[in-house]
């Protein structure tokens, strides 16, 4: 997903607001979240799983 970059933004913030957007596109994206994210010094990576019912007690 590519988006135009919005400079009072760093770049993390830019990379998961791209990675949220895309995981709209998504079929079943109501039940899914970003759970985690990584970088390895050209890319960041996030995480998608399947939102929880409910907390732990």
């Amino acid at each position: 997903m590519t988006l135009p970059w919005d400079h009072s933004m760093d770049g993390l913030e830019n990379a998961k607001a791209a990675a949220l957007a895309l995981l709209n596109t998504w079929p079943y994206r109501q039940d899914m979240v970003l759970v985690a994210c990584g970088f390895d010094h050209d890319h960041y990576y996030f995480v998608a799983s399947p939102a929880p019912l409910s907390s732990p007690a």
